[in-house]
């Protein structure tokens, strides 16, 4: 069977893609309506850059995409844009604290499963993945510091 390069799957990076361009021309012109996208915000972020994760880091990244025109959602779905994934976030309780007995399984942390789930199903959807220095380069937050 001859192989094909516009399979469903190719063609829905490809319109990413243009979606992509789309976005940062209209950002770029003040159409802030017009780039109306959704993301997905997962994980811890360091928006100071100390080297420690800013409790409600993720909020502020939530908030700088309402702020530029764009639409977040709790939930991935194949018709997700974007995904903005932090670090992956520790449980607070365990981190630094008494060590579990052996074959005594890990409290249960709901962000980080989150943050497992977001991870894997943006793999498997195809949507792009924005570190958040990208996020921030994009914006315009390169060299400041973004809840400023």
């Amino acid at each position: 069977a001859p192989m094909t390069v516009f399979t469903p799957a190719n063609l829905l990076t490809l319109s990413r893609i243009c979606l992509v361009l789309v976005f940062a021309l209209c950002m770029l012109y003040g159409h802030f309506g017009w780039a109306l996208v959704t993301f997905v915000v997962a994980g811890d972020f360091d928006l100071d850059r100390d080297g420690v994760n800013d409790r409600g880091g993720n909020l502020v990244i939530e908030d700088l995409v309402k702020k530029w025109g764009g639409k977040v959602s709790d939930e991935l779905t194949p018709l997700t844009d974007f995904v903005v994934l932090g670090v992956k976030p520790r449980d607070p309780r365990t981190a630094g604290g008494p060590a579990r007995e052996p074959g005594q399984a890990p409290p249960p942390n709901p962000a980080a499963d989150r943050y497992d789930r977001v991870a894997s199903q943006s793999s498997k959807f195809a949507i792009p993945v924005l570190t958040q220095e990208v996020f921030l380069n994009y914006l315009g937050y390169s060299d400041r510091q973004a809840h400023r």
